[in-house]
């Protein structure tokens, strides 16, 4: 008996250390009754890990952590799964992303699918994380998200955003309101945009309303303070670039505050013109009108596929014919709209170099 009680023993021990080996091996994927978030803080502990099976894992945690809604496992999958994500948009775990997606093909439909619970989720809530409102819009704004109307739908996640504090957001708006032509609103948004230090393009934006008159009195001294701000916001950005790369960041507050202390320095000396005018079509594609060619285009505006062209309608009868017909590579629709106005003003007055054209937008209508 005694023999055989030693035997017991030893078989006992053996099972318990075959067990302990056993667990060790698979402990990684047992989670008990796991909540959502603790998927997820899983997922994200083994994402990066060396050995493969590790990583597979994550991606089943994750699985796990969506099927409970949760919502940043939901989000990571969209984004794992998405084919390529709008620019600007902020990926929520980058590191990880990147170390799971040499495991995955790409799947849009499931991306997109996940991205329509954290919408579903999030039109029934007051608030929400900025940064994630602001990349809803832009999913809406570069036609991600299927929509009827993805122009609306983006407005509103941007608008949900910049409630948030979100900075893009509100930039995003002020360009939707620019290219309607609603240049208060578009001023009140890069306004609030201008509390970002880092942010040099918003207060250029708001020192080109008041040097050509948008929405606002041309005011030189206003416009010039706004110019200071975006070059010391450009500094800030500047700062530890090469020389190449400074010079380009630094160049549009510097070559504009030239400009603008030359027109203080002869704005007593030339006769100002103001040239009315309006916008038709959409925020991507629009004609410009003036009120002496009331019903033909002195120009368009075109973004197509994030490149901005600018051309000048060969029909108009100029003085001096311009040089230059087409032009592309502008950074906003504004800029563009600007070039066909300055072309047109510069080729269509006697003398345009004693002259100070003023560009004020105006919805008078078309003959019929």
């Amino acid at each position: 008996m005694r023999k055989l009680g030693i035997a017991l023993a030893l078989v006992l021990v053996l099972a318990l250390v075959i067990i302990g080996l056993v667990y060790r091996q698979i402990s990684y994927r047992i989670c008990w009754n796991c909540s959502g978030d603790e998927y997820y803080n899983r997922a994200i502990q083994y994402a990066c890990s060396d050995v493969p099976k590790y990583r597979r894992t994550a991606l089943n945690f994750l699985d796990q952590a969506a099927r409970q809604d949760q919502l940043q496992a939901l989000r990571f999958l969209a984004e794992l799964y998405m084919d390529k994500l709008p620019p600007s948009y902020q990926p929520q775990d980058r590191e990880q992303l990147t170390c799971l997606r040499r495991d995955i093909r790409p799947d849009r439909n499931r991306a997109i699918s996940s991205f329509q619970a954290i919408i579903d989720r999030l039109e029934g809530q007051p608030d929400g994380d900025p940064t994630l409102l602001g990349d809803i819009g832009l999913l809406y704004l570069h036609s991600v998200m299927p929509s009827d109307d993805p122009a609306e739908q983006a407005r509103k996640w941007f608008a949900r955003a910049a409630a948030e504090g979100n900075y893009p957001a509100m930039v995003q708006l002020a360009r939707f309101a620019d290219a309607r032509g609603d240049y208060a609103e578009a001023m009140k948004w890069f306004q609030q945009a201008s509390s970002n230090t880092l942010d040099p393009q918003s207060p250029l934006m708001v020192g080109d309303y008041f040097f050509y008159g948008k929405g606002v009195p041309v005011d030189y001294r206003k416009a010039k303070t706004w110019y200071r701000k975006a070059l010391a916001a450009a500094e800030k950005v500047a700062a530890g670039k090469s020389d190449e790369e400074k010079n380009r960041i630094l160049a549009p507050p510097r070559i504009r505050l030239d400009l603008v202390e030359r027109r203080l320095a002869g704005q007593g000396q030339r006769q100002r013109v103001t040239v009315t005018y309006r916008l038709e079509g959409t925020f991507r594609n629009y004609s410009v009108f003036v009120k002496k060619h009331p019903d033909r285009p002195v120009g368009t505006v075109v973004n197509r596929d994030g490149v901005i062209t600018a051309r000048m309608n060969g029909d108009i009868d100029f003085l001096t014919p311009p040089e230059e017909m087409e032009k592309s590579g502008f950074s906003s629709m504004t800029r563009g709209m600007h070039w066909v106005l300055s072309t047109y003003a510069a080729h269509s007055y006697k003398d345009p170099d004693s002259l100070h054209f003023v560009y004020v937008l105006s919805r008078w209508k078309s003959r019929q």
